[in-house]
C-alpha cells in the first residue's frame, strides 16, 4: 500500500498551499516533478505572487480581495512600467499646509503627509501641533491636530498602519519635566490600548540644556525604543537609551555594552578642535530586534541587538562592518531607510551613509562627501549569520559587493528613499534585486577615486539602475520625499523657504 503524496492532493489546493510559501521555496517546488512544474506555470496566482516579488513588491491580495487576479496582474504590470517612464505620471496638487519648514518636519509616512510642528523652542514658543493628509483620499484636506500650549515636542514616533499611534517625546520648560505621550493619530485623543497614556522620564536638564537636546523615537515590535541626546556637562555622557512597552506603560533604562555606542560628529580646524560630539540617536532599526550605529571614530557599521527578556533590557554589540577606509578627521552621520510595509517588500529597504571626511591645509576646513548605499536585508544577514560578538569585518571582505559608493553631492533629496529606490533631484536610482535583474543587470561596477578623501580608491558593485526624472520648468523643486507608489514634491516659486510652497503629489502608474 502506498502512502500518501502531496502530489495526491487536488490541483486547487496544491495552489492553495504554494501560495503561502516563500519565493524560494516555490522555485525549488518547480524543479520537484512535472506536476508541480505545471501547476505553478498554470496558475495565475502563483504566477502572479512571483511577478510581484520580482517587481519588489508585497503581496497585494490583502490590501485589494475583491480584484480578480487578472486585474491584479494588469495593475502590477501598469506600476512597473509607469516607474520606467516617470514622466508618465499623474499630477494633482493638495491644499497649502499651515507648518512651516523652519518650524518643525514634514514626513511621509504610511500613505500619509505629515507635518509636525515641535512649538518652537523656549525663547521662541508657539502652539505645537500636527497635521496630516490621506494621499489615498480623492478629497485631499489638511487635519489639523493642536496639542497643549505649555509643551514642546522634542521627539516623536509614529505606527499609523498598525496601531493608530503617535508617540510624543514633550517637555514643560516651566518644571523641566518630560513624558511620552501616546496618542491616536487620526484624532489627537489619548490612546484607548495604552494603560498609561503618558510616561514620566526623568532627565538630569536645566534650563539652559534645551538647546542641545535632541530625542528620537523609534517602534521596534511592542516596544518604543527612546534615544536621547542631553548636553555634555557635569559628568553627562551625553546619551540616554529607554524602551517603553506602550501597551502597559512600562518604562526601563536600557544598558549597552556596545565597544562603540555612539556616531560621532566632529568639526576640525587646524590646531583647534571643537567639542565631539557623540549620539545614539542616529541609529538605524533594521528588525524588531536588531539596530544599525554608524560609528566616526571607528569608521563601522556597528551592529547591536536589543535584548529585552532579561530583567533589564540591554543593548548588545554582534559585530561590526567596516566602511571604506578614510583619512584622518572624518565624521559621519545617517539617515534611516523609509519603511513602507503597505506595498513595498522589506527585501529592497535601503539604507543610505552620508559621510564627511574633512580635509585640512588650509585656514579653513574643506570638505568632500560620499554617500553608501546598502541593503538593509544585508546588514541584517551580517548580524545574524557572518559576524561573532565583537567581530569586525573589513571594507573589502563585503563592501565592494554588497554596496555602492558615490560622490556625494549637497541636496535636499539626499535622504529620499522609499521602495528599494532613492530620489535624487534629475533621477531615480532603483536598487531592487528583482527590477535589476529585470532591466538586463543594472549599471556594472564603479570605482571612487581617494581624490584626498579616502585611504585609497574605493570599488563598489551593488546593481542599479537610473531612471531619469523630467525637468520642470513652471517651478523651484525645493525638496521631495518617495515611497514605493508616489512622490511628493515641495514647489516654490523660488529656492528661498520663506517665499512659501506648495506641495505637487505624483502618483506613479495611476
Amino acid at each position: 500500500m502506498s502512502h500518501p503524496s502531496l502530489t495526491d492532493l487536488p490541483t486547487e489546493l496544491i495552489i492553495l498551499i504554494f501560495a503561502h510559501l516563500p519565493i524560494s521555496d516555490l522555485h525549488a517546488c518547480l524543479l520537484t516533478c512535472c506536476r508541480f512544474a505545471a501547476t505553478i506555470q498554470g496558475s495565475g496566482v502563483l504566477q502572479y505572487l512571483i511577478q510581484a516579488h520580482l517587481a519588489g513588491v508585497c503581496d497585494l491580495l490583502v490590501s485589494r480581495p475583491e480584484l480578480p487576479v487578472v486585474d491584479r496582474a494588469a495593475d502590477l504590470r501598469r506600476w512597473v512600467a509607469a516607474w520606467q517612464q516617470p514622466a508618465a505620471r499623474e499630477t494633482t496638487d493638495v491644499a497649502d499646509c499651515t507648518v512651516e519648514v523652519w518650524q518643525g518636519e514634514h514626513i511621509l509616512h504610511d500613505d500619509y503627509l505629515i507635518a509636525m510642528d515641535f512649538g518652537g523652542r523656549c525663547n521662541d514658543r508657539h502652539e505645537a501641533r500636527y497635521e496630516w493628509l490621506d494621499l489615498r483620499r480623492e478629497e485631499r484636506e489638511w487635519n489639523s491636530i493642536a496639542l497643549d500650549k505649555s509643551v514642546l515636542v522634542v521627539g516623536y514616533g509614529l505606527d499609523v498602519s498598525g496601531h493608530d499611534l503617535l508617540a510624543l517625546f514633550i517637555g514643560y520648560p516651566e518644571s523641566l519635566t518630560f513624558e511620552i505621550c501616546l496618542l491616536q493619530f487620526h484624532g489627537g485623543s489619548l490612546h484607548p490600548q495604552a494603560a498609561r497614556p503618558s510616561i514620566s522620564i526623568e532627565l538630569p536638564i536645566t534650563s539652559a540644556d534645551w538647546v542641545g537636546m535632541h530625542a528620537k523615537l523609534w517602534m521596534m515590535g511592542p516596544y518604543i525604543l527612546v534615544g536621547i541626546t542631553l548636553p555634555l556637562n557635569k559628568g553627562n555622557d551625553g546619551d540616554l537609551l529607554f524602551l517603553v512597552d506602550w501597551r502597559t506603560g512600562k518604562l526601563t533604562k536600557v544598558t549597552t555594552s556596545c565597544a562603540q555606542t555612539r556616531a560621532q560628529f566632529t568639526h576640525t580646524l587646524p590646531k583647534l578642535r571643537t567639542g565631539e560630539r557623540s549620539t545614539l540617536i542616529h541609529a538605524i532599526v533594521l528588525s524588531p530586534d536588531t539596530l544599525a550605529l554608524v560609528q566616526g571614530p571607528a569608521n563601522t557599521i556597528e551592529l547591536c541587538r536589543l535584548d529585552t527578556t532579561a530583567p533589564t533590557p540591554s543593548l548588545r554589540t554582534l559585530g561590526a562592518l567596516e566602511l571604506p577606509p578614510l583619512l584622518p578627521d572624518a565624521k559621519l552621520f545617517v539617515n534611516e531607510p523609509s519603511r513602507h510595509p503597505f506595498r513595498a517588500s522589506a527585501d529592497c529597504a535601503l539604507v543610505l551613509v552620508s559621510a564627511t571626511a574633512s580635509l585640512l591645509g588650509s585656514i579653513f576646513a574643506r570638505s568632500r562627501r560620499y554617500k553608501l548605499v546598502v541593503h538593509a536585508p544585508t546588514l541584517l544577514a551580517y548580524a545574524h549569520e557572518h559576524v561573532g560578538a565583537g567581530a569586525r569585518v573589513p571594507w573589502a571582505a563585503w563592501g565592494p559587493r554588497d554596496t555602492r559608493v558615490f560622490r556625494g553631492k549637497g541636496s535636499f533629496f539626499s535622504a529620499a528613499l522609499g521602495g528599494g529606490r532613492w530620489l535624487l533631484r534629475d533621477a531615480v536610482r532603483d536598487f531592487c534585486p528583482g527590477r535589476v535583474r529585470a532591466a538586463g543587470g543594472g549599471e556594472g561596477p564603479s570605482v571612487l577615486p581617494a581624490a584626498g578623501t579616502f585611504a585609497c580608491d574605493v570599488e563598489s558593485a551593488l546593481a542599479y539602475i537610473e531612471v531619469p526624472l523630467p525637468v520642470h520648468e513652471d517651478a523651484c523643486i525645493l525638496d521631495a520625499m518617495i515611497d514605493a507608489e508616489r512622490v511628493v514634491e515641495k514647489v516654490g516659486e523660488s529656492p528661498t523657504w520663506r517665499e512659501g510652497y506648495d506641495y505637487r503629489v505624483h502618483l506613479i502608474g495611476a
